[in-house]
């Protein structure tokens, strides 16, 4: 969760998220076919999965709503009402990460958000304009996140070539064929860093949203 309900134009600059505590939920794209369309709009397939995000939570709530409450169709029940609460007219912040490195706008939003933060802070100690100051963090921002991005991609597909594909054995003359053996982990690694990334920006929100 990100917790912007007490940020409103820090240093006279607005941010879509300012005045609202907002709902979080990170999601990758990998399958091939959600990339099997005719748009031009680049990332197309990253904005549309990001909107389906947004109506599978509220498609939820109202079932629950109905099965739990009796609440009827027409109608807004408790579960409905407290998601609601969250975010800009209920809205939940879904930033996907697709597998060629890309990002969807909600995570442009959040960087946005911490970019202009870490300026605020920035400001208060040395003499650099506050606009300058924004422009630097978003590219630094920017830069680490899509390195830890393209990174974690990359990782997880080594680990699914470990995992899926056979190698030659290593016995002399042997012509049969045996998976490769390496150490395995509870996730792929690529998981672990794309998780570890989700976690870095998580931890720079709350730190920033607390101060």
């Amino acid at each position: 969760m990100i917790r912007a309900s007490h940020l409103s134009g820090s240093n006279g600059v607005d941010c879509d998220l300012d005045g609202a505590n907002h709902i979080v939920d990170f999601k990758t794209l990998q399958g091939l076919s959600h990339y099997d369309n005719t748009s031009t709009i680049p990332g197309a397939a990253l904005e549309k999965r990001q909107k389906a995000v947004d109506e599978e939570y509220h498609d939820r709530t109202r079932k629950l709503d109905s099965e739990l409450h009796g609440s009827q169709q027409d109608q807004r029940g408790p579960i409905e009402s407290e998601l609601n609460e969250y975010g800009h007219r209920g809205r939940v912040l879904a930033p996907v990460i697709g597998r060629y490195g890309g990002a969807s706008s909600d995570l442009s939003l959040i960087l946005d958000l911490v970019a202009r933060e870490m300026a605020r802070k920035h400001t208060a100690f040395y003499n650099i304009g506050f606009s300058e100051a924004k422009a630097l963090f978003i590219q630094k921002l920017a830069r680490k996140w899509g390195h830890a991005i393209a990174r974690g991609w990359a990782t997880l597909l080594l680990d699914r070539l470990r995992d899926f594909v056979v190698v030659p054995s290593s016995a002399g003359g042997n012509s049969s064929f045996e998976r490769h053996s390496l150490p395995s982990l509870p996730w792929p690694l690529g998981h672990v860093r794309l998780i570890s990334f989700l976690g870095l920006v998580c931890a720079a929100l709350l730190f920033f949203s607390t101060c």
